[in-house]
């Protein structure tokens, strides 16, 4: 089954977190402790601790929701968990947030929690950490050329693949992938590349930062970004060669990595224009959306709604690679 990742900081706690999602995207309002719930009606921010089933792989006829807590370098991390009514092993999707966001907004952004419940999957949005003052973020390699001497940042890969390798015996997980935007795109492209636990990603507006030296083999990717995204034209440094756009970063990286030919095909789905990469030894491909900034495309955005619906196309993108 499946696991998605796309992260958030739980440093200070998911609760009472000012989602500003993506680089210099527009903010949120602050959420406080007032639990939003969406337009179906349920919470979308848990308050109960996740409690550990006697057996997690047995039949489960209840959705869960819970605050699952993750123990890594001496630290504790909060972060929402949900899990569909379903048999074990299930699917996982983990969220990564945008810069200085958190899990409220991915969800916002996603609602592939909600998916989660109505169809047996999971999610978890786990949180980044603050690097260098700029608020919630992932240890992308974005930022290696600008801290002072000395500063020490969580590793993030490591991070991720502990939090997959505890929640696969909790929530009894098989296959495992990621969704991130913006800093979580570049955290999925990351955690894609040199990770053990992760078996294919979907990054929005998100290219990879590191050397591919590093990476384990081919995996599963999609890759989306707006046309009025800096990120379709430069990476996140436009003056850095090496910080790839997101379609250079998904046929320069991903098109090698994964055993693509030259040869793709192209077809529109609402208002993207989608490119698979030909005689992959795994699914690759861009969907590149028209008009859009920098954003997770899909009908629900507030600000820059699009009739392509990134979150759901990227599931079905994921399911198809079983």
């Amino acid at each position: 089954m499946t696991w998605i990742l796309l992260a958030s900081l739980t440093g200070c706690g998911w609760f009472g977190d000012a989602s500003d999602d993506g680089d210099g995207d527009a903010t949120e309002k602050k959420e406080g402790t007032e639990r939003r719930r969406t337009r179906k009606g349920r919470k979308d921010r848990p308050s109960d601790p996740f409690v550990r089933p006697s057996d997690p792989c047995a039949r489960q006829d209840t959705p869960v929701e819970g605050v699952y807590t993750h123990r890594f370098g001496g630290k504790s991390y909060d972060m929402p968990l949900y899990i569909g009514a379903s048999d074990g092993p299930r699917s996982m999707i983990v969220l990564l947030h945008g810069g200085r966001g958190g899990a409220p907004s991915i969800l916002k952004k996603t609602r592939l929690h909600e998916k989660a419940l109505d169809e047996g999957f999971a999610v978890v949005a786990p949180y980044g950490e603050d690097i260098a003052g700029k608020g919630a973020r992932w240890n992308t390699g974005k930022f290696d050329d600008d801290l002072p001497k000395g500063t020490t940042l969580r590793d993030d890969v490591a991070f991720l693949d502990s939090l997959a390798a505890a929640l696969r015996k909790d929530a009894c997980v098989d296959n495992l992938y990621t969704f991130g935007f913006s800093s979580g795109g570049q955290m999925a492209n990351r955690w894609t590349c040199e990770g053990k636990e992760v078996d294919g990603a979907i990054a929005a507006a998100g290219s990879l930062l590191v050397s591919p030296k590093n990476c384990q083999g081919p995996r599963a990717f999609l890759a989306m970004v707006g046309t009025r995204d800096d990120m379709f034209r430069h990476g996140p440094k436009q003056d850095d060669p090496n910080q790839l756009s997101t379609p250079d970063s998904l046929r320069k990286h991903w098109g090698r990595l994964n055993k693509c030919s030259d040869k793709s095909s192209v077809k529109d789905v609402g208002d993207a224009t989608c490119t698979t990469l030909k005689g992959c030894k795994v699914p690759t491909q861009l969907c590149v959306v028209n008009g859009m900034p920098h954003d997770v495309p899909s009908p629900f955005s507030e600000k820059h709604p699009t009739t392509f619906d990134g979150p759901t196309y990227g599931w079905d993108f994921l399911k198809a690679t079983e």
